[in-house]
């Protein structure tokens, strides 16, 4: 089944609005990014680094564009059992019942903060 019809009936699967062709595009390019021949260094324009036409994906998850390859390359070291913008973790940490979740530190870093409206 095509990702587009398998949203349709699984919404809750992908949380945002995103063309197939935007998230494979920053798919790729994070794949190659994270080479350890090609990692790029954080603050440095230059080869590797973020594609200007990619940063509008990012903005429009609400991602920072400086974070996302720190994110995603230490994933498990950020985050544990799910990842996800900080009032998502508190959310779900209360229907768990539990008192924290191992991320919310890392979220606050990665996921812009909703802007007020």
């Amino acid at each position: 089944m095509p990702l587009s019809q398998a949203n349709k009936h699984r919404p809750e699967a992908v949380p945002f609005s995103l063309s197939l062709e935007h998230y494979l595009e920053l798919v790729t390019w994070t794949g190659k990014a994270i080479r350890k021949d090609r990692l790029v260094l954080r603050g440095v324009e230059g080869k590797g680094a973020l594609p200007q036409h990619l940063i509008p994906t990012l903005q429009k998850l609400a991602l920072n564009e400086k974070e996302w390859l720190n994110t995603v390359t230490h994933f498990h070291r950020r985050f544990f059992r799910v990842a996800g913008p900080v009032a998502a973790l508190k959310q779900l940490s209360t229907a768990l019942n539990l008192h924290w979740l191992k991320g919310v530190a890392a979220a606050r870093q990665v996921y812009l903060a909703p802007a007020s409206v």
